[in-house]
């Protein structure tokens, strides 16, 4: 009977299938999952760097556009022109207008990068039935005054009668202007416009650098304007972000949209990325993972024990820190061991990170507390039944005896004091002029009250109107003023000062009141950070919040200080070291 041996494999073959099938297939199988991994990883990362890229741009861009914004604010602010042409109204001589309107423009936009030429008109100068036009620009950037007059004079003029509060943008031939009313300060009554040609170059070149960026597109208030590349249309996408910086994917390509809202203008902005640059990243890393592979095999069981010890638990431990904080436990310390330099350094800087998030959020807090009661002080300072009802008898005697006109700029100087007590935008900090709005718009109101009896000086130093300092600091001091050192009298001086004290600038109150031994007493209570809080009337609890708010966001060297001068006179002094600006 004939045996049938069956065969078997021999050992070289049970080896290699026992390597294949035990190392070789999973490593190829776990180096494919981490290829596959790596690669979303990497795309993820690449549109983390488009998105960072244009983050930076988009900041760049809103605040060049703000800076221009906030220049064009100083034709009202600043009474250079308002004076020459009242001035003018007086003397009729138009030369000596038309050149202190020139240095003007000359001096305040000429040199700045933002504009390319400005014009200012006056309502009531008026040449062949429309406002004269009174032009300015840098030859090397800007039109000429030809080119304005033909072109652009008639639409700034149509835009003008519309009689918008805003800023108004609008193009003509490619170039791009912002314009607005110009009001007397002291009446708030429009006498003028001013226009000024924006450099897009200068203003919008952000946009244009973004990482792997073809096409750029903004509308500026719907106001379309292609920056790079061919138009694109809003249908381009589904929507635009409410607000901030969106990374969209569509079947036209890939695109980063998004919003910059301001209360003066809104910008909408899309920019198409090139979809080639992302692919050639992904298939370079295919190739070098094919590679590795060949080289990885032998090596692989020392890789995952190196990775395990020095790597995976290292950043175990660092996540698992990570969720602590995450659940709120600020404070919470990573622990090894972590045997290599950098991680050592990373676990210390974590811990480090950890306890600064837990006394930054302790310090936020404290000044979010602070501002609060600020704001909800300052509105019923100013919105108290007395206040209100002095300013709306006021109101309803100037609405009889002298018509609508002058009722209406007390409302807005009242609108304008709401605003500022509101704070919608939830700025903690604001320039120095637009602090200055709402003092002048206090004064407004209180000027209409005391007519003459109350007098009113400013030395303000123009270089500082951009300096930040905290909404809502200088108007309870002027407040206090009045109603401590004005109010009993039923008339007085107030003097108002800003000026830079070598590393410090300093904003001075002053008014010709004097304060008795117990006024000095009080204060000196309200204003030491160990006295009990809600002690005194609503008035003096404004300078404690004052002082509070200054060192909380500035530190020790800044605060309030209150005391007679040699002129017997009571001052009230604001510091802010100029070196915290930054932080």
């Amino acid at each position: 009977m004939e045996k049938h041996i069956k065969k078997k494999l021999s050992l070289k073959w049970s080896v290699l299938i026992v390597i294949l099938l035990c190392w070789v297939l999973p490593i190829f199988c776990i180096v494919g999952l981490i290829g596959f991994y790596v690669n979303n990883n990497l795309t993820q990362q690449t549109q983390d760097a488009i998105m960072t890229s244009a983050d930076n741009a988009v900041d760049m861009l809103e605040s060049r556009l703000t800076a221009a914004v906030t220049a064009s604010r100083s034709a009202s602010y600043y009474t250079v022109l308002s004076d020459a042409y009242q001035q003018y109204q007086q003397d009729k001589n138009i030369v000596d207008l038309n050149t202190k309107v020139q240095g003007y423009l000359a001096q305040q936009y000429n040199r700045d990068e933002k504009f390319n030429a400005s014009a200012v008109c006056f309502y009531d100068l008026l040449a062949e039935g429309k406002p004269q036009v009174f032009f300015n620009s840098d030859r090397q950037r800007g039109s000429d005054s030809l080119y304005y007059r033909t072109n652009v004079a008639d639409i700034a003029y149509e835009l003008a009668m519309q009689g918008k509060e805003n800023i108004t943008f609008f193009s003509a031939d490619n170039r791009l202007y912002m314009q607005r009313n110009m009001r007397y300060n002291r009446n708030m009554k429009m006498f003028g416009y001013l226009t000024l040609e924006l450099n897009t170059d200068e203003i919008f070149s952000p946009l244009q650098n973004v990482v792997m960026s073809t096409n750029v597109m903004i509308w500026l208030n719907d106001l379309p304007l292609s920056l790079m590349g061919e138009e694109m249309a809003e249908n381009e996408i589904e929507a635009f972000p409410a607000s901030g910086s969106e990374y969209i994917k569509t079947g036209g390509g890939d695109f980063v949209a998004g919003t910059i809202k301001k209360s003066d203008y809104e910008v909408r902005y899309l920019i198409r990325i090139n979809n080639e640059l992302l692919t050639q990243q992904t298939n370079g890393f295919q190739l070098i993972l094919l590679g590795l592979c060949v080289v990885l095999i032998p090596l692989m069981g020392v890789v995952v024990f190196f990775f395990n010890h020095r790597v995976n638990r290292p950043i175990s431990s660092l996540n698992q820190a990570a969720k602590e904080i995450e659940k709120g436990n600020f404070g919470i310390q990573a622990q090894g061991p972590f045997r290599s330099a950098e991680f050592q350094f990373m676990a210390d800087s974590f811990n480090k990170m950890s306890d600064t998030l837990k006394n930054q959020f302790e310090k936020i807090f404290k000044e979010e507390l602070a501002l609060r009661d600020a704001k909800i002080m300052a509105l019923q300072l100013q919105i108290n039944p007395h206040f209100l009802n002095n300013t709306l008898e006021i109101i309803n005697w100037e609405a009889r005896l002298a018509g609508d006109v002058k009722v209406s700029r007390m409302l807005e100087s009242l609108s304008v004091m709401l605003s500022a007590t509101m704070d919608r935008k939830h700025e903690r900090i604001v320039h120095l002029s637009e602090e200055m709005m709402y003092v002048d718009a206090y004064l407004y109101i209180i000027s209409e009250r005391l007519g003459k009896r109350l007098s009113v000086e400013k030395n303000i130093d123009s270089e500082l109107m951009d300096f930040y300092v905290p909404r809502l600091v200088m108007q309870p001091i002027i407040e206090n003023a009045v109603e401590h050192g004005i109010q009993p009298l039923q008339k007085g001086l107030i003097t108002i000062r800003v000026y830079r004290d070598e590393e410090s600038v300093v904003l001075e109150v002053e008014n010709d009141g004097i304060m008795t031994n117990e006024d000095e007493e009080n204060i000196a209570k309200l204003l030491d950070e160990e006295t009990a809080e809600g002690e005194g009337d609503s008035y003096n609890l404004g300078i404690r919040n004052v002082n509070q708010r200054l060192k909380i966001i500035y530190g020790d060297e800044a605060g309030l200080h209150i005391k007679m001068n040699k002129n017997q006179h009571t001052v009230a002094k604001i510091i802010i070291p100029i070196h915290q600006q930054q932080q």
